[in-house]
């Protein structure tokens, strides 16, 4: 395990800490009445962005990596009306791309530059709409963004630009079919989506300038992310005609052009390894069934009515979540855990691992340990997690957690 990486984490007074693989050297980042989460490491490293707020204001606030608790943190951006939901930086490192509320769209996409305070007014919106997902082109000039997922007003589109303050959006000719987070491959040439058919089915493409690749149909809204070297995309395919996404993991072989199953479990998530050699999944371990478990469906956060899938109150047990990680040479696969989510990550960062896994590492860098928050006895504990299944380590105490790029 790389020791010079560092893990970023909210801890349970709401403030950033970072520590540490091993443990050592945690350290406070932030202190006050301002709570924070979800924070997200630049790709260079050397700041974080996060969301925080108190009960009269929220917005984005920057630190750098080195800072120990001075206060010296940058704000981008204040509100009492527009509060911030999610955000992601460009690979280059100088924006970020922020999910906001907005008056008429409900939810709208923004870019800010990382060298200006914005105050307490946000710039003209890139694209608005509830739900809305995207991802980054390579060059940092540009967003693939999907929009009002399931609804007749649903979009696809290029955004891109010279001058971020001008952006440019151009839709691509398609009926967008149910699926979250598109995907741009690594290299810029391919990328992946859902369309909808003239039969109102969806089917899940990937294209390219030259052609289209029809991988096939699917029921309820899939989720999908390509390798870290682009030769794979994988996707979840579910079991039934319903709102969730959870269902068997299957990888479309660019090359080839084939489709393989690696899990026929009722997978909730997965996240690449950075080597592209592995995958990292969950699937509810409690009463799990090929379809999944019976519970209240639909996510709050963006997407549809009603309840996450796997969310529970304070009078029910927490579901508990079994830890996978399989092998893509050989389709081998080992437990490394049966755990209880935080509940942040399980109502917030869940329903949406998808986009989360394109801005939030829960992987080390070196693809040899995972990190997560759990819940032990009602307490948020941040655990790191051998992925050859030689131990478990609990580093600290908090409820959200993010690996250095």
């Amino acid at each position: 395990m790389d020791e010079a990486s560092q893990i970023a984490l909210i801890d349970q007074d709401g403030q950033l800490a970072l520590v540490r693989p091993d443990g050592s050297a945690l350290r406070q980042v932030t202190q006050g009445e301002r709570v924070f989460q979800f924070p997200a490491w630049s790709p260079d490293n050397r700041r974080l962005a996060l969301i925080g707020g108190t009960e009269r204001e929220a917005g984005v606030f920057v630190e750098m990596a080195g800072a120990t608790g001075t206060g010296g943190g940058q704000t981008l951006y204040t509100t009492t009306t527009q509060p911030p939901v999610y955000l992601s930086w460009s690979p280059d490192s100088t924006l970020i791309s922020l999910l906001a509320v907005h008056p008429d769209y409900r939810l709208a996409l923004y870019l800010l530059a990382t060298d200006n305070n914005i105050g307490d007014q946000l710039p003209a919106p890139v694209m608005g709409g509830q739900p809305c997902f995207w991802d980054w082109h390579s060059d940092s000039r540009g967003l693939l963004v999907h929009v009002e997922l399931g609804q007749p007003s649903a979009q696809l589109a290029h955004v891109r630009w010279r001058n971020p303050s001008n952006p440019n959006v151009q839709p691509i000719d398609v009926r967008p079919g149910h699926f979250q987070a598109p995907a741009i491959s690594p290299d810029g040439r391919h990328i992946a989506y859902a369309q909808r058919m003239p039969d109102g089915d969806s089917q899940l493409v990937v294209a390219s300038r030259e052609r289209k690749y029809v991988i096939g149909e699917h029921n309820g809204t899939t989720v999908l992310n390509w390798s870290p070297q682009g030769e794979l995309l994988a996707f979840l395919q579910p079991l039934a005609a319903t709102q969730h996404s959870y269902g068997p993991l299957h990888l479309w072989h660019r090359q080839s052009e084939q489709v393989q199953r690696v899990s026929a479990e009722a997978v909730v998530a997965f996240f690449w390894a950075p080597d592209g050699r592995q995958i990292a999944y969950l699937t509810v371990a409690t009463e799990a069934s090929e379809t999944g478990p019976e519970l209240p469906a639909g996510a709050t956060n963006g997407r549809f009515k009603g309840e996450w899938p796997f969310m529970t109150d304070d009078t029910q047990s927490a579901v508990e979540f079994g830890l996978h990680v399989v092998n893509i040479a050989d389709s081998s696969t080992r437990t490394l855990a049966v755990l209880a989510l935080s509940r942040p990550f399980l109502y917030q960062f869940l329903p949406f691992f998808d986009q989360y896994a394109k801005s939030h590492a829960i992987w080390s860098p070196h693809s040899d340990a995972l990190v997560l928050p759990v819940e032990i006895d009602g307490a948020p504990e941040i655990w790191v997690i051998q992925a050859d299944g030689s131990g478990v380590r609990r580093i600290a105490y908090g409820t959200m957690a993010t690996w250095s790029w």
